[in-house]
This record gives C-alpha cells, sequence and structure tokens, in this order.
C-alpha cells in the first residue's frame, strides 16, 4: 500500500520538498534537500536542535521534551521536526539554534 504524501514548503527555500505521512518531516527533510536546512543531531527528540514553527497546515506530534518546546511554544506552532509527522501540505519556518 502506497503511503500518502503531503508537500512541505520551508520559508525561505525556493523548492517544494514531498514528506510521507508515515515519515518525521526531519527524515523527509534530510532525504530530499541538498541545503540540509535543519542539523540531523540525536533524531530523537534530545538536543532540540531540530526545532521548527509550523506555519499553516496540519500535523500531529509525538511527545517533545518540555526543554526544548514549551507549552507556550507548542501553542505557537513550534515542534520538533524529529517529532512530527504531516497530515496536509506544510508551510515550516526553521528555527535557528546555537550549535554550539
Amino acid at each position: 500500500m502506497d503511503e500518502e504524501t503531503f508537500l512541505l514548503k520551508v520559508k525561505g527555500l525556493q523548492r517544494v520538498i514531498r514528506v510521507r505521512s508515515d515519515q518525521f518531516l526531519l527524515k523527509s527533510l534530510w532525504q530530499q534537500s541538498e541545503e540540509n536546512v535543519i542539523p540531523l543531531r540525536c533524531m530523537g527528540g534530545g538536543c532540540g536542535q531540530c526545532k521548527i514553527r509550523i506555519l499553516s497546515g496540519s500535523y500531529r506530534t509525538e511527545k517533545m521534551s518540555a526543554a526544548h518546546v514549551s507549552q507556550a511554544e507548542l501553542a505557537s506552532g513550534f515542534v520538533l521536526a524529529c517529532k512530527t509527522v504531516p497530515l496536509s501540505d506544510l508551510y515550516i519556518e526553521v528555527v535557528k539554534q546555537d550549535l554550539s
């Protein structure tokens, strides 16, 4: 059975990335984006380096650490890409993190 796919537009990038409904956004971004717009670190929500803001679209998330995404941020669309799956086409903004 084919998985449903959606389109992901990243603010500041010219191209659109196709993301699968059964795959976390971070994995899709790394598989399809030559720009590497988000650092690939722990892939499990422990580092917080893949924080993004969903500007439009529907999505679901797995549990995220409050150390990286507060309840107020979550309510404003901030999520970790490694814990977020698309439910529709999405428009996102990458939140630049201090990588030191």
